[in-house]
Formats: C-alpha cells, structure tokens, sequence
C-alpha cells in the first residue's frame, strides 16, 4: 500500500506542477503577486521564478522592521515562510 500511495502522491505532484504551467493560473499568480507588491510602495518588486511562482522582494531602509510585510506576503501568496 506504501508503494501505491507514493506513486499516487507522485502522480498528483506532476498534475499540479502541470496546472502551473497553464497561462490563466500563471497570470492568477501573477497578478496577485503584483497587486502585493503594488500595496507595499516602490521597494517592492515581482520576480518570475518559473510557471506559476512569482516572489516579490522588499529592499530599502528599515528592512528588519518590514520581515513582518514579506510574512503577509507570503501567506497570501501561499507560499509558506520567507527564508
């Protein structure tokens, strides 16, 4: 069973991985990434880093004080932590 399960898991990775790569769910990533970024003011930028995963990056003085804006960030974007 332990098998079948790991090929399964396989399987769904590689279909999702495939959804990413669809350009209406690559502009919906997109597009919300850009929108963070547009609240945050003009030291925030988006980097494409391949279908569907897009980072924006936050530069500038004060950077320790705004760890707690790239966290928002990356829980809206459903992208975990920032490292």
């Amino acid at each position: 069973m332990r098998e079948a399960l790991s090929l399964t898991m396989d399987g769904l990775v590689r279909a999702l991985a495939g959804f990413a790569e669809r350009p209406a769910v690559d502009r919906a990533v997109a597009d919300k990434a850009e929108a963070l970024a547009r609240e945050r003011g003009p030291d925030a930028r988006v980097e494409k880093r391949g279908p569907g995963d897009y980072a924006v990056t936050i530069s500038g003085p004060n950077l320790a004080a705004r760890t707690d804006v790239a966290e928002e960030i990356a829980r809206a974007t459903g992208k975990g932590s920032t490292p």
